[in-house]
């Protein structure tokens, strides 16, 4: 797959993965509490990022390092 359509295919993906996740996240509250739904997404999020980690080579933390410094999460 070239590099083109391969970010193609990628944003749109996201895109449609994002129309979809407030209408889940509707249903799921019906039966789930907020801060699990949250974590969830969360999680969705985290699963994410690992399959589509890039280091960058002039920064000494992984790209999750950074992430999490920049969200205030404990690394």
């Amino acid at each position: 797959m070239k590099a083109i359509n391969k970010s193609i295919f990628f944003a749109i993906l996201a895109a449609a993965l994002y129309a979809i996740s407030t209408p889940v996240s509707k249903l799921l509250l019906e039966n789930v509490p907020p801060a699990i739904v949250a974590a969830f997404l969360y999680l969705g999020a985290g699963l994410g990022m690992g399959v589509s980690e890039e280091r960058i080579s002039c920064c000494p933390l992984s790209f999750y390092q950074t992430c999490a410094a920049g969200s205030g999460m404990p690394m």
